[in-house]
């Protein structure tokens, strides 16, 4: 199919759209609330991925009118939704969601390949690692306790995204994941074959402190531990002057 599609997703969505990184064709653009996909073709292999993200898809006219998926009227003008002094500009999606070649933000690095397929099922596990924007999670922050804000860290890149960990995880909206010996895969997802999440770890080469992330994809990223900070409020302030409004 050879038409200009559009998908809208949440910002705290971001790390689930990171596995759309390598495939071809496809831009990306942030704002303040959304992540911005696009691409000239569609597959099938794409409209699953796109599925599995969820978000709203449009169509694109040639006169950049936005329509939303089996609507016939338009909704507005892409160029009017996502224009910002700061943001919307299309970029490749690895230089958005690609986290080695951010060391300032949260450093990572490109783990060993290893063979796991990333699938629905498994026991039901409680979330342990949140991904959300660092504007949510700031508001939570800034009001919650020092006994819930002690057992929780976080860390954030220049994006305004940020990935909690810790246990009990703020009531905050964004992507929950499962961590065990610091390999995470998303809630309601399990690894084939089903092996221990220590070898896993020991596979990928894990240093004290690392997280890696398991994408259905079969993508795999590693955020370093020393990009996480215990979570307090003056960490939370100090972030956010960082960053920027």
């Amino acid at each position: 199919m050879s038409e200009t599609w559009i998908c809208k997703l949440q910002r705290d969505s971001w790390l689930a759209a990171a596995r759309l990184r390598l495939l071809p064709g496809i831009r990306a653009a942030l704002t303040d609330e959304y992540v911005w996909l696009r691409g000239e073709q569609m597959s099938d292999q794409l409209d699953l991925e796109l599925r599995k993200l969820g978000g709203e898809r449009f169509t694109l006219a040639a006169d950049g009118m936005l329509t939303l998926l089996g609507q016939r009227v338009p909704i507005g003008s892409l160029e009017d939704l996502i224009s910002s002094p700061d943001h919307g500009s299309w970029r490749e999606p690895a230089d958005l969601f690609q986290p080695t070649p951010q060391p300032a933000a949260m450093p990572g690095r490109k783990p060993v390949a290893i063979s796991l397929s990333i699938v629905r099922g498994g026991p039901e596990r409680t979330a342990n690692i949140l991904s959300t924007t660092f504007l949510a999670w700031s508001a939570w922050a800034q009001g919650a306790s020092n006994v819930r804000l002690r057992q929780l860290s976080f860390a954030a890149n220049s994006e305004g995204l940020v990935v909690v960990r810790g246990s009990p995880l703020p009531p905050v909206s964004g992507e929950l994941w499962v961590e065990e010996e610091s390999v995470a895969v998303r809630c309601g997802f399990e690894c084939q074959p089903c092996l221990q999440y220590r070898i896993i770890a020991r596979v990928l080469g894990l240093e004290a402190g690392e997280l890696a992330f398991l994408h259905e994809s079969g993508d795999c990223e590693v955020i370093e531990g020393s990009a996480f900070v215990q979570a307090r409020r003056s960490a939370v302030r100090l972030t956010a002057a960082g960053n920027g409004p």
